[in-house]
């Protein structure tokens, strides 16, 4: 049997690892023996006195111990007990219990008390003001002890520590489930190693369909569309921290397929490693983010564009300026040489025709660049009208046959019918043929150029061949590009490269197409299919606004009236001048808008009005409408570099009854006078 010290070492050894009431409960049985032993009872000449052993037993506790009469006075304590309440073991000796722990308010209040005098076990929490800790009292009635007799063990610990975190536990239990309950975000807690859904918040509900109670029956294979293999290396994953964000396809209760994000990772709870997963809905985000890619790749694919674009108009201006400058320097060089004095008609004759043909080509350079300009604006108005095909592939085979030249044969392919009306824009139509053409004679210098056309149920199908130098197969889907000029260095050929764009942009425009056949160093064929309301016969257009007669050069003479000449540049006025003053017509000019209207005012019988448009001060809209306003019969051409569809379409609404655009020849300005002017008799 264990001597009395070897229990009481024992004791003390056990108190870190035996429960409260057991370590009270040996405490106890000792404290009897202990009592025994002090009032004689048992002898041991090998054990000191029973005074010594309590206050060793008591002084080596950790906790506060003490023993405390019915009346709640203190009898004995440790010095633990004594310096939780900062005092001495004599100073607490004989104190009653209730004022350390309430600060001298009545014994009923104090539960402690009232089990110490009621003599049962009790155990109680509370905040002790006078130390502000919190404390846990235990107390346990001592039994069959004569010296301790009705008393009780109270025994004191400072709680303050594991009341601060059971508070933090319970303040992050309450944030843990805020944020589970959070309507607006999916939640999950997920078994990791058999996919099992724990827990699922009323969101979770809402976007799933299905009732959380269900869900918490559910396995997350049932939503995900994965394989559950695939579903637990994804999760442990998560569980090893290799990865936290997931992409997955999630199935909703009435089958439709979202695309969610889902943060996971590994929890404690309830003892248990879970995963908590948040899920996010991003099939929308996802569509925009395809397409912003989408959108990326077209910018991407634009910029490329942009870059081949601005290289081709760097190279299209380089070309420009020279295509430009040697019409320039014709008009400019040759008009110099007429100048001299020492030259005879012949040459000047000769020098003239450079200057005009000069002009000529410089003209067809400008109409090209503002053709393009119109076709990107999408500003091309088309005027579908009824004329004669066969009279205008006449004028087009008669326009170029001059450029015919030896070992070049031109040849002109055409049906019998001598009349055939159909509705397109004629102007437009001979822009097509005409470009093709002048492409043909650019890179053809010497066998076949032909020219065909015929109809084809309702379509005009037109046909240029030549037997020039060809098209790689390459670079044949790049010659309707703008700014691409082919170049061959033996023919020296040049251009702007708008051509062929064009051509291909007035056909869509009609509604049509053109295909092109091309073998390098055999030639091309260039074939286009316009769409054209057409009839055969030998009927003439139908047009009820029969035009004047032209007038010759020769016949300006004949003319007499007066006219008033609106223009504001004095090259141009001396053009006018030098045009009519050997004429009888008389000639009355104005610098500006203002000038107009009093010349008009101050001869109201002028038989025609030339207005500029474009004039300082006045323009030439407004000089119109005032001058109508006053003299209605007063009859107004307009006269302008501004050519487009809309321009003729105000200068009808000013009130002009006809329209010449610049530059104009002289044969040009002597059929619109003699059109509105009176002849000799």
């Amino acid at each position: 049997m264990k001597s009395l010290f070897e229990r009481i070492n024992a004791l003390l050894e056990s108190k870190s690892i035996c429960g409260d009431k057991e370590y009270l409960e040996n405490t106890e049985a000792l404290l009897k023996e202990i009592s025994l032993i002090s009032e004689g009872h048992k002898t041991d000449n090998a054990i000191c006195n029973s005074g010594n052993i309590t206050k060793d037993i008591f002084n080596s506790a950790n906790f506060g111990m003490a023993i405390v009469s019915k009346d709640s006075k203190i009898l004995m304590l440790n010095k633990a007990f004594a310096d939780l309440f900062k005092y001495s073991i004599s100073e607490l000796t004989g104190s009653e219990l209730y004022k350390l722990f309430y600060n001298s308010v009545n014994i009923s209040d104090c539960p402690a008390c009232v089990s110490i005098r009621e003599y049962t076990k009790a155990k109680v929490e509370f905040w002790d003001n006078n130390i502000h800790e919190f404390l846990e009292v235990s107390v346990d009635p001592v039994s069959g002890s004569e010296t301790f007799e009705e008393c009780s063990l109270v025994s004191v610990r400072n709680i303050s520590e594991r009341k601060l975190i059971e508070q933090e536990l319970s303040l992050s239990e309450k944030r843990y489930k805020a944020l589970f309950e959070n309507r607006h975000t999916v939640m999950l807690l997920i078994n990791p190693v058999n996919g099992e859904i724990v827990n699922a918040n009323p969101a979770a509900e809402k976007f799933y369909g299905y009732p959380v109670n269900l869900l918490e029956s559910m396995n997350i294979s049932d939503l995900n569309i994965l394989t559950t293999e695939e579903i637990l290396a994804e999760m442990n994953r998560s569980r090893k921290k290799e990865k936290n964000r997931f992409i997955f396809r999630h199935k909703l209760s009435n089958g439709d397929i979202r695309m969610v994000e889902v943060f996971s990772g590994p929890v404690l709870h309830d003892g248990k490693e879970l995963m908590f997963s948040i899920i996010h809905d991003i099939t929308e985000k996802q569509k925009l983010y395809q397409e912003l890619e989408d959108t990326n790749s077209e910018l991407i694919k634009a910029k490329h564009i942009a870059e081949r674009s601005n290289q081709l108009k760097s190279a299209f201006l380089a070309n420009m300026s020279h295509e430009i400058r040697t019409p320039l320097n014709g008009i400019l060089g040759f008009a110099e040489l007429l100048s001299l004095e020492n030259i005879d008609d012949l040459q000047r004759k000769k020098y003239a025709g450079i200057i005009t043909e000069s002009g000529k080509k410089l003209l067809d350079i400008i109409n090209d660049i503002l053709d393009l300009s119109k076709i990107e604006a999408g500003e091309i108005n088309l005027n579908f009208e009824e004329f004669d095909v066969v009279q205008l592939f006449n004028d087009i085979y008669l326009f170029h046959l001059e450029r015919q030249i030896p070992g070049l044969r031109f040849d002109f392919i055409k049906p019998s019918a001598e009349r055939i009306l159909i509705v397109s824009d004629k102007t437009r139509l001979f822009q097509i043929v005409n470009n093709l053409l002048s492409n043909a004679f650019k890179f053809t210098k010497k066998g076949l150029i032909s020219l065909g056309y015929r109809l084809s149920g309702s379509e005009l199908i037109v046909d240029v061949k030549d037997t020039g130098i060809g098209i790689s197969n390459e670079f044949q889907s790049a010659v309707f590009d703008r700014f691409v000029q082919l170049e061959n260095s033996d023919l020296g050929v040049k251009g702007t490269g708008l051509g062929l764009s064009i051509v291909k942009s007035l056909c869509k425009l009609l509604g049509g197409d053109i295909e092109l056949y091309s073998e390098t160093g055999k030639g091309s064929h260039f074939k286009v299919t316009i769409p054209v309301n057409n009839t055969l016969g030998n009927q003439e257009p139908s047009n009820s606004n029969s035009k004047p007669e032209k007038l010759k050069m020769g016949e300006l003479k004949t003319l007499i009236g007066t006219v008033i000449i609106a223009e504001d540049e004095e090259i141009n006025r001396e053009f006018f001048y030098n045009a009519l003053n050997k004429s009888d017509i008389r000639i009355f000019f104005a610098k500006n808008g203002v000038e107009v209207v009093e010349l008009a005012h101050k001869y109201p019988d002028a038989d025609l009005i030339l207005m500029d448009i474009k004039m300082p001060i006045l323009n030439g809209l407004e000089a119109s409408k005032r001058i109508l306003k006053d003299f209605p019969d007063m009859k107004i051409v307009a006269h302008s570099a501004y050519a487009r569809e809309e321009d003729l379409a105000r200068n009808i609404e000013a009130g002009c009854i006809d329209y010449m655009s610049k530059p104009f020849k002289v044969n040009v300005l002597i059929e619109m006078l003699g059109k509105y002017l009176k002849r000799k008799e």
